[in-house]
């Protein structure tokens, strides 16, 4: 059984990121395991990476962020 606070937590970091105002950031993949939140996906700069990190983090302060994003750079 998955304890509300692991439900909670997960609610948290979701709602923030698919209200964030940059679009690349409400299609990355969350996924909590245990005391860690993983991120992945991709968007377009090391701006946005670090910008979704921080709003995990804003809103989950009890549990590591683990930042897998992909930044797609332009060749």
């Amino acid at each position: 059984m998955i304890s509300s606070t692991v439900t909670d937590i997960q609610l948290r970091v979701q709602t923030a990121l698919s209200s964030c105002h940059i679009h690349n950031l409400r299609c990355l993949t969350v996924r909590l395991e245990g005391d860690q939140v993983f991120l992945t996906g991709r968007v377009d700069t090391f701006y946005q990476k670090q910008m979704a990190q921080e709003i995990v983090r804003s809103v989950s302060e009890e549990v590591e962020v683990c930042n897998s994003i992909e930044v797609q750079l332009d060749d």
